[in-house]
């Protein structure tokens, strides 16, 4: 009956103090109450009743709306993670209670892993490649090399060569395409507009 009366006081007193205080000397007063707790009555007994509730939340009934319920809620899981959480994992191992110092430092080491994922957690919309609409060549190229014979328009033209093994048709390389012209079509084009290197060339394939 002492010990229902007993663990009735500290849930109580727990449930009604949510707002807690997270300085190392407030949590290490907590924590050695929770490894008391535990380490009370017998290792069973305290393991049963305090380390298998760690993740059990509050009774809904005690707050005016849902708000005030998922904030206590939080705080009040946050807290049994660094005092109970601690001592229960500790006297699993059977560690004695620690010093303020180790304590402090497995705080911090929590704190630290919980800020990490929350940054992780964080997610940044992958950037979408900007879908441009084509180029049309006669824009592009401006002042680029072209060559105009009827429908047929040239852009960017690079090179120009013999095709093969055929004396009277000419390789026309170009950013549009590369075309086998006959050497008649060339000579009579409508527009020639090449780089003086290419024309020189031009004009020794076409003797």
């Amino acid at each position: 009956m002492k010990k229902m009366v007993l663990l009735a006081m500290v849930v109580s007193s727990v449930y009604a103090r949510y707002d807690y205080d997270y300085s190392c000397d407030a949590l290490y007063s907590d924590y050695k109450g929770a490894y008391s707790n535990v380490n009370g009555y017998g290792y069973s007994y305290g393991y049963r009743t305090y380390c298998k509730t760690l993740g059990e939340k509050l009774d809904r009934s005690n707050f005016s709306s849902a708000e005030e319920e998922a904030q206590a809620n939080a705080e009040y899981l946050k807290h049994k993670k660094r005092t109970y959480g601690v001592a229960c994992a500790q006297i699993q191992k059977n560690i004695p209670v620690y010093y303020k110092k180790e304590y402090c430092d497995i705080v911090q080491s929590i704190d630290d892993q919980e800020s990490g994922q929350s940054r992780v957690r964080v997610s940044t919309p992958t950037p979408q490649p900007v879908q441009r609409a084509p180029i049309d060549p006669a824009v592009q190229y401006k002042k680029a090399p072209q060559l105009k014979i009827g429908a047929l328009k040239m852009y960017g033209v690079k090179d120009i060569k013999p095709f093969r093994d055929q004396t009277e048709t000419l390789m026309v390389e170009s950013a549009t395409g590369n075309f086998a012209l006959p050497k008649n079509d060339l000579i009579n084009a409508e527009k020639i507009n090449f780089t003086p290197e290419l024309s020189v060339k031009f004009q020794t394939l076409l003797r």
